[in-house]
């Protein structure tokens, strides 16, 4: 009788919790213990529930799409109303690293599932130690 091999889980799979634990985690990082923080680009204070994960650099390329400098706390008016407000989000990012991101974004990304399984192991290790710090 054949053995069958586990039937893989897709890089959709693999994404999807990556996103999942990455924009979690930035949430609680840009959160005070209290569950409190503002919007990067508006500074309007926001709680947890209401905070969104909103990218310099659009997440649909990769190589960007996971890096800690690009993703900050966002409400929801300028993250999907307002496409992130990229030109007051790169006024506080500061020109070098605005450069830096965008070069760095045109890079190819291809990871196996293996490594996804390895990063998104990583992202919900970090969003733990957070949720740690939290009070609420």
């Amino acid at each position: 009788m054949a053995v069958k091999k586990p039937k893989k889980k897709g890089l959709k799979y693999w994404i999807t919790k990556m996103d999942n634990y990455f924009h979690r985690y930035i949430r609680l990082r840009d959160t005070n213990e209290e569950g409190y923080g503002q919007c990067y680009t508006c500074d309007v204070p926001l709680e947890f529930k209401k905070t969104q994960a909103g990218h310099f650099i659009n997440r649909s390329l990769k190589a960007t799409r996971w890096d800690e400098r690009n993703v900050k706390v966002q409400c929801a008016r300028c993250n999907n109303w307002m496409e992130g407000r990229q030109f007051e989000f790169s006024l506080k990012l500061g020109m070098k690293l605005a450069k830096g991101l965008l070069s760095r974004s045109t890079m190819e990304w291809k990871k196996s599932e293996d490594e996804y399984a390895v990063l998104v192991a990583y992202w919900k290790d970090k969003c733990e130690k957070e949720e740690a710090k939290k009070t609420w």
